[in-house]
């Protein structure tokens, strides 16, 4: 089944002249996606999609409702499915991600499950319902999941975090046009990455506080896989809920609110000091790596025969030439639509933690980069720590 024939016998408009608005609702197109308006929907399909896959995000037409979020996803769902011409093939169809008010004032949930298309075939379906002025208005993303006879199915939607990020930016950001947002900054001031410290004060703990100057705060083991650059925190904070929360903060002291409690906070400098289970944990402020530009060649040490070891080379006009090093940092697990499979070369950029690679060939990808131990006046460190996963990495 393509996806995009499931869309009936629907009349297609002028793209060129239509505005970014269907119904009440306002949206920003996606970048890299084409866009197909239809009398009763708009369709956006990645451009550079893999051939053999299949990836749509869907804007579904509004109904007029006045039930519970919960209901108003039941048949949001069953709309979904009709729509693709599809059955849930599930005893339980579909399991909510997520339902609460946002922070527009709506009511919204989230869900996903699998469904099957009259020839069998298995697609995943991820459906993102809100609940505004009496009507519910509806957005779907639909991915089939190929068949193979070992390990997990792919499909384009969850093994390509730039497809799922192109979508969440698309999903969080729409608005209405007759819904004023009730969004209101929360007490914050800080801004940034902090980093914590042992006890001893001397060697790094992998624990990492990012503060936005809303109110809103990451705190985690792990830096977010694709860094902070472009992060959609609303996104992320209805996906990894543990690692969200809200702080204030008045005369250098403060509280984080985070879903298992409550942390007192107070600053010192460059310095924080987070209070839980009664022990004070320090953290450092991260300096700012924005800019930088490297300049050398590094590689993961280790034996790799019979192939060379992975590595990258890094020059000070932007520019890189990828062998290997970029797959063991993207950490994909499969290799099904793993865009870093293969060497390649193009541009970078670092900015807010995050190195930015975009291959001449159009592939793109995000690395997380604390910048820990690294002088940004320093083009050729000795090693160099990226990832989410704190990998390092040698200079020859």
């Amino acid at each position: 089944m393509k996806i995009i024939c499931t869309l009936f016998t629907l009349l297609v408009m002028n793209c060129c002249d239509a505005q970014n608005q269907f119904g009440h609702l306002i949206f920003k197109p996606i970048a890299g996606w084409t866009r197909t308006n239809y009398s009763n929907a708009v369709s956006f399909v990645p451009a550079d999609l893999l051939p053999g896959y299949e990836l749509e995000l869907r804007i579904m037409e509004s109904s007029s409702f006045s039930g519970s979020i919960q209901a108003a996803f039941d048949m949001s769902w069953a709309d979904a499915i009709t729509q693709l011409a599809s059955v849930s093939n599930a005893n339980k169809p579909y399991v909510i991600l997520v339902q609460k008010t946002s922070i527009n004032g709506w009511q919204y949930a989230r869900g996903e499950g699998i469904v099957q298309d009259r020839d069998g075939q298995d697609f995943y379906l991820n459906l993102f319902v809100i609940q505004v002025n009496g009507r519910m208005e509806r957005i779907f993303m639909v991915s089939q999941l190929i068949r193979e006879k070992y390990g997990d199915r792919p499909c384009a939607w969850k093994e390509s975090a730039q497809y799922a990020k192109s979508a969440d930016n698309f999903i969080y950001s729409v608005q209405f046009d007759d819904w004023q947002s009730q969004a209101t900054a929360s007490p914050g001031g800080l801004s940034g990455l902090y980093k914590g410290l042992r006890l001893d004060g001397q060697s790094h703990q992998a624990d990492y506080v990012y503060f936005f100057k809303n109110g809103q705060v990451y705190n985690s083991p792990k830096m977010p896989t694709q860094g902070f650059d472009g992060l959609n925190a609303e996104a992320e904070k209805d996906q990894r809920v543990r690692y969200w929360g809200t702080y204030i903060l008045k005369d250098n002291v403060g509280e984080i609110s985070m879903p298992y409690g409550k942390i007192p906070v107070t600053i010192n400098g460059n310095t924080i000091t987070l209070v839980t289970q009664n022990t004070r944990h320090n953290y450092v402020a991260a300096e700012s790596v924005d800019g930088s530009l490297l300049n050398g060649s590094w590689y993961f040490e280790g034996d790799w025969s019979p192939k060379p070891a992975p590595s990258i080379l890094f020059t000070d006009d932007g520019k890189f030439v990828d062998q290997g090093a970029l797959n063991i940092l993207n950490h994909t697990t499969t290799s099904y639509y793993n865009i870093t499979k293969e060497p390649g070369e193009g541009i970078y950029s670092i900015r807010d933690h995050t190195i930015n690679f975009n291959y001449s060939d159009g592939r793109r990808i995000q690395i997380a980069f604390a910048g820990f131990n690294y002088k940004i006046k320093d083009q050729h460190p000795a090693q160099l720590i990226l990832g989410f996963n704190e990998d390092q990495l040698s200079r020859r």
